[in-house]
């Protein structure tokens, strides 16, 4: 209908004259130049039909002449009955009709102004006044279709503006009407398009969207608000490449007027362009779609509430340059050169700036004028953060700025507008989150938050509000984060809801996954979470958001540094920064803190090639920036070569003491005095001591090929220790560490304690090495400074004590490592994790005090409890306590533990396993035990570990594989040859197996009881070395040994865990038992002798019996082949007799085919002579005259050898040829024997057979001879040629007319 009334808006209109004599006819194109005046006094004139004035309106309107459309409709309206009196009757335009026409339209126009008007009375009496307007046109005609859509349409206007269940119903209302024309004999295209508004409204997209394409096939001239339904289905679809190209059409066909349109292709830029948003082509996406925005809302002409909250959310992130000289001053204000009144309506309080583009701040408060200066007055605004140092040091309180501020004023007073503009509670709810988040970037809290609160209740679909919401909160809690708990678990609430609502939501999820990090421990529990729990979900959530948006290198960043925080995580958080690399495309440009995260993670994951790269790419870009005092710092290690750079210091002068002492010429920058690592070309060397002059030094390795003159280097400090580059460096300390660089790793701690006092690290992991190395004096001396150092109750000496304790712990002075541990628990109110697991495990090392064991069992036991309620991801309390339980013999309990610890931790270096195959071995599973400690040591220790390997011995010894045990008890002593208990444990592993030999006599053997007696024999030889060395080593003082390298190191390895008497008694009995596997071994090699002799006879005979049946074999091989040779002699005298007498019969043969032809010849020749007298006789007479024919079984030779059966014979082919040949010459031939046959072979080329030799013995059988025989039979038949030629010539004679044979 739409398309029908554009297409006649360009007709002529047609007023029909009164009279019917005429019409009068006006072109839409002069109308516009055609005063109101003139038409209104045309049509009051003429009172053409009410059609008639319709058609003049809708030109009108048409044209933008609103005013004029709708006057003539009132016109109408109100002189309806004197129209009625004086209008002519036309069937064609009854009047009835056209009233309801003017009704309707009246009543469509009072609706676009009622959705236009801001004033909400004004909009309600005029959706009243088109209702009853409408109800009018009702009680005109019920059934009218115009009239029933505009009800409906009244009805989804209605509902639009109301709020749930409210609107709901309305929009039932309104589709049971539309519905009405579904089943109408003509196709109502309104009705249609009502049904598929309603239903878009109510979120049934794939059903609006047909109806909406079905009315486009109806009527493809449909206005362009049907391809704008379609558009927004098809956005609410997710097929944005069609609505795409439907708000196209629909702007190509509004002249890119359409509101809708141009909002929807400003929705559609984002979602169709998968780019960054920082980038430049991101960037320009958003450009496009502001203009987009500011088009829709011009043409709109600030009417359009969807295009209102456009605009503001497009003005509040524009940032708009101030026109005006703005200089920093010395207090860090702004003073820009206009007068106050140009800002005082903008600029407000919290309202952001941002300076030279880069350094973001906002306005603390705008303080008014100044003194006047030569330009006018100035306006000074004070900012809210400082500026940072270095941006005004090079020239304070002159430098002069760019500023840049947003106009939030404007952007306020749009989604204000918006607001209330319209009833729709979805837009209205998004109007108030705009001007909520004005409030919330000035810092108006309070504001923000009720805002943000009643869009909530209002559009509880809309996931923004909730993100604003829970912003609020969260900095809420920033503000008094000790009293202010509530408010960051209210916001994290609130997010969970946005999630249950919108479960792909990635912004959401990462919100939650910082609320975690930020929740202190009091929130977390309101949540039953601690923090173990709530580092799961952080990486849960950020995991998802990075699923759900790929390219979001922020999510990806935080998901890295959540994972690192997990131990078990390490690959996959490294793999995590490498992916923020790739999304954010710079390379090796990344920032120091993430290199060194990543450096962290590959040395976690023991990837040293790759944390090397990392460390050396942070650290590089921190080179050639040494501060004063790291000038002067020299290195000795060549490992630190990254930290530093090499400096000029001289010229070699001479190499003196064949080649250890260098001399310098041309000394600079100090010379070598202080140096400590000397580069000489190729040549890189240490300096002996700290006394080298500067002309000269001591070098530890000899450099004879340096060449006078040439360049001497010194290795300086060349990255400045700084906050910026001591975690880097710390790391490159862990990475010396681990490649074994001792001394490397030791120099850098050393940089880094005497740089940083307030440092812990370098001083416990220096203490912890000398530690490692057997120096327990130097170690406990670096602890005791660094207690000393550090303030009581500081972080610092916390961690020192801790390192202390664990220090006294391992060498067993227990009760000191109790007082460290005691202090730092104390300090923290028996909060500190690692403090109380470190005096559980001393309460659990007591356990071999008898008198005391129910007691530090108890103590143990409880102190790992209370860890555990501390932290509940502590393995180390979790395993504390599995042990106590195995203790008290509740081993249930116990494996349920373990098992547990080995399920949520992948962390090798656990003891989770090993603690379970113990308990497996008390179960009696044994193979599973056995597979337990395997991992256990192949994961934690690479394969490495003497204990594991014994406990697997024992796993296999107690499953009776003794071979086994050996082996791998073998193995472990192996790799701690010093450890009395394996010794034992290998000699036991011995005895066992020799044991099971000796007890199996049935398969005594003598190298099998050889095998057990060398067993024995070194289990006695070992049994008697630990009974000398146990003896020796009880007797030590351990008082003396607690400062040495083997007792640190070793301590456990060396203490004796065996009975020695018992050990002396099982000596003793394994002797005896070896005396009596000598008499079973001299036994064993009797019978062993016996056997090999009767085994020897034995295949004598068996030899001797093989010879026998091998002559016996050719034997009869001899006379086989004897009899085989008189059998074929035989056979060929046989095949020779016969042969004689075929040939033989041959030559009969031959005879008698030689009278047949002649005989055969004669008769011939005979009738012949009687041809011509028979042929005037009857043929009863020539038959009785000449005699029956013969047929008897002589003449078939005769009968066959004139027959051609179609050999391939070359001799047949030439008897044939010789005869014809002959009978063609006579019967007419050439006189010159010339062949007539031109195409056919000569005789002469024919080639002939040779006739085969009758004493031939070639031929193989009877069948054979027969063939070549009837061969020669046909080559015979060649003599009967003359009595041919003689019978042609006689026929010649006698004129015969029958022609040759």
């Amino acid at each position: 209908m739409a398309g029908r009334g554009r297409a006649a808006a360009w007709e002529p209109l047609r007023c029909p004259l009164n009279n019917g004599e005429g019409v009068i006819r006006v072109l839409p194109d002069e109308l516009a130049d055609v005063e109101f005046a003139e038409v209104t006094n045309a049509l009051v004139g003429e009172v053409p039909p009410l059609q008639v004035w319709h058609r003049f309106a809708v030109a009108f309107r048409r044209i933008g002449r609103e005013a004029d459309y709708r006057q003539i409709l009132e016109i109408v309206r109100s002189n309806e009955a004197d129209i009625a009196k004086h209008i002519a009757d036309d069937p064609k335009m009854p009047f009835e009709e056209g009233k309801i026409l003017i009704w309707n339209a009246t009543a469509s126009h009072l609706m676009e102004l009622a959705q236009r008007s801001a004033n909400q009375e004004e909009k309600a009496a005029q959706l009243q006044e088109a209702i009853q307007i409408v109800d009018t046109a009702l009680k005109i005609n019920p059934h009218s279709e115009l009239t029933l859509v505009n009800r409906a349409t009244l009805i989804l206007y209605t509902g639009n503006n109301m709020e749930e269940p409210h609107r709901s119903k309305m929009y039932e209302k309104a589709l049971v009407v539309f519905n009405r024309f579904q089943n109408h004999p003509e196709v109502c295209i309104p009705a249609i398009l009502g049904k598929a508004a309603v239903l878009l409204h109510k979120g049934k997209y794939p059903v609006a969207k047909e109806l909406y394409l079905k009315a486009l096939r109806l009527n493809p001239k449909c206005s362009a608000s049907v391809r704008v339904g379609v558009g927004f289905c098809a956005f609410k679809m997710g097929e944005f490449e069609r609505a795409r190209l439907s708000f196209r059409r629909a702007l190509q066909l509004s002249e890119a007027t359409s509101v809708p349109a141009l909002m929807g292709e400003a929705l559609l830029i984002p979602r169709l362009d998968d780019v960054s948003l920082d980038s430049r082509e991101g960037l320009r996406n958003r450009q496009h779609a502001n203009r987009l925005v500011e088009l829709a809302d011009h043409f709109a002409k600030h009417r359009d509430s969807m295009a209102l909250n456009h605009m503001a959310n497009v003005i509040f992130f524009r940032w708009r340059t101030v026109p005006h000289k703005v200089v920093v001053r010395d207090d860090q204000s702004l003073e820009i050169h206009a007068p106050p009144s140009a800002f005082e309506r903008r600029l407000k309080h919290g309202d952001p700036l941002r300076l030279d583009g880069a350094h973001r701040n906002a306005v603390f408060a705008p303080e008014g004028a100044e003194a006047p200066d030569a330009g006018g007055a100035t306006t000074v605004v004070r900012l809210r953060d400082p500026l940072p140092a270095d941006y005004i040091a090079a020239a304070p309180g002159t430098k002069e700025v760019s500023l840049e501020a947003r106009d939030l004023e404007r952007a306020y007073a749009c989604a204000a507008y918006a607001h209330n503009l319209t009833k729709n509670q979805a837009m209205r709810a998004e109007s108030l989150f705009l001007t909520a988040r004005i409030f919330h970037a000035r810092g108006q809290l309070a504001k923000a938050r009720q805002n943000y609160k009643i869009s909530l209740t209002r559009g509880a679909d809309l996931p923004l509000p909730y993100l604003g919401y829970a912003q609020v909160q969260l900095d809420f809690f920033l503000q008094d984060p000790a009293n202010n708990a509530a408010f960051i678990v209210d916001a994290y609430q609130t997010l969970r809801r946005l999630v249950s609502i919108h479960p792909k939501f990635p912004e959401a999820l990462q919100l939650q996954a910082a609320l975690l990090q930020a929740m202190p421990a009091e929130a977390l529990k309101t949540l039953d979470l601690d923090a173990s729990a709530a580092l799961r979900r952080r990486v849960e959530l950020l995991e998802e958001a990075s699923r759900l948006q790929p390219q979001n290198a922020e999510a990806v960043l935080q998901l890295a540094g959540a994972l690192a925080r997990l131990p078990a995580k390490a690959g996959e958080a490294l793999k995590a920064y490498e992916r923020y690399a790739e999304l954010t495309a710079i390379g090796s440009d990344l920032p120091p803190k993430v290199r060194n995260n990543m450096a962290v993670l590959a040395l976690r994951v023991e990837d040293l090639g790759k944390a090397e790269t990392h460390i050396r790419a942070c650290l590089e870009g921190f080179m050639d920036k040494a501060g004063p005092g790291d000038d002067a710092a020299s290195l000795s290690e060549p490992q630190n070569e990254i930290l530093g750079s090499w400096v000029a210091v001289g010229e070699v002068a001479a190499i003196e003491d064949d080649g250890c002492t260098l001399k310098l010429k041309e000394v600079k920058n100090g010379g070598a005095a202080g140096a400590r690592l000397l580069r000489v070309g190729d040549y890189v060397t240490q300096v002996l001591g700290d006394a080298a002059s500067a002309d000269a030094a001591e070098l530890r390795k000899r450099v004879r090929g340096a060449e006078s003159g040439a360049t001497v280097e010194a290795l300086k400090l060349g990255v400045g220790l700084d906050n910026e580059t001591r975690n880097a460096t710390l790391t490159l300390a862990h990475l010396h560490e681990a490649r074994g660089h001792a001394a490397a790793a030791r120099e850098v701690y050393g940089l880094l304690k005497e740089r940083f006092p307030a440092m812990h690290e370098p001083h416990c992991r220096l203490a912890l090495m000398a530690f490692e190395r057997g120096d327990v004096a130097t170690a406990e001396a670096i602890l005791a400074a660094a207690v000393e150092a550090f303030p009581a109750g500081s972080l610092g000496h916390q961690e020192v004590m801790l390192a202390r304790g664990h220090l006294h712990l391992a060498t067993e002075s227990y009760r000191v490592a109790q007082q460290s541990f005691s202090a730092v628990d104390s300090a923290t109110q028996m909060g500190h994790g690692y403090a109380l697991v470190g005096n559980a495990n001393l309460y659990y090392a007591n356990l071999d005090d008898k008198e005391r064991y129910a007691k530090n069992l108890m103590h143990a036991s409880s102190t790992f409890k209370r860890a555990l309620k501390f932290d509940r991801g502590s393995i180390a309390a979790a395993n504390g306590v599995a042990m106590t339980l195995v203790e008290k013999k509740n081993y249930s309990g116990a494996a349920e533990v373990f098992h547990r610890l080995r399920m949520v931790t992948a962390d090798p270096l656990s003891d989770a396993s090993s603690n379970l195959a113990h308990i497996k071995i008390r179960g009696g599973a044994f193979a599973e035990a056995q597979s337990l400690y395997n991992g256990a040591n192949a994961r934690g220790h690479g394969g490495l570990s003497a204990p594991l390997h014994t406990c697997a011995a024992l796993a296999q010894l107690l499953a009776k594989d003794r071979a086994a045990a050996r082996r791998t008890t073998l193995r472990a002593l192996h790799l701690a040859p010093y450890n009395l208990n394996a010794w034992y444990n290998c000699a036991y592993a011995h005895e066992q197996h020799a044991e099971k030999v000796l007890l199996d006599e049935a398969a005594y053997t003598a190298e099998r009881v050889g095998g057990a007696m060398r067993h024995l024999g070194f289990a006695v030889k070992a049994a008697g070395w630990l009974l000398d060395a146990a003896g020796r080593f009880n007797a030590l003082d351990k008082n003396v040994l607690r400062g040495t390298f083997a007792y640190v190191t070793q301590l456990r390895a060396l203490k004796v865990d065996f009975a020695v008497d018992r050990l002396r008694k099982r000596r003793d009995f394994r002797l005896e038992q070896m005396d009596s596997a000598r008499d079973i071994l001299a036994g064993e090699v009797e019978r062993e002798a016996a056997r090999r002799a009767e085994l020897e006879a034995r295949r004598a005979a068996e030899a001797a019996e093989a010879e026998r049946i091998a002559e016996e074999q050719r034997a009869r091989e001899a006379e086989e082949a004897a009899k085989e040779a008189e059998r074929r002699k035989a056979a060929q005298e046989s095949r020779k007799d016969l042969n004689e007498k075929l040939l033989e019969r041959q030559k009969v043969w031959e005879a008698e085919e030689i009278a047949k032809a002649q005989q055969k010849e004669n008769k011939t020749h005979g009738r012949g002579r009687k041809r011509s007298a028979e042929a005037n006789l009857p043929d009863d007479m020539i038959e009785a005259a000449s005699g029956p024919r013969d047929t008897s079984e002589a003449q078939a030779p005769d009968q066959v050898d004139e027959l051609d059966w179609g050999s391939d014979s070359d001799d047949g082919a030439e008897d044939k040829s010789e005869a014809n040949g002959a009978t063609e010459k006579k019967s007419g031939g050439d006189d010159d024997g010339d062949d007539d046959d031109l195409f056919g072979p000569d005789d002469d080329d024919k080639p002939k057979a040779k006739p085969k030799a009758a004493d031939d013995d070639d031929s193989d059988d009877d069948a054979e001879e027969e063939f070549n025989y009837k061969i020669k039979l046909k080559r015979k038949a060649a003599p009967a040629a003359p009595a041919a030629e003689a019978k042609g010539d006689e026929e010649k004679d006698g004129e015969s007319d029958e022609p040759s044979a």
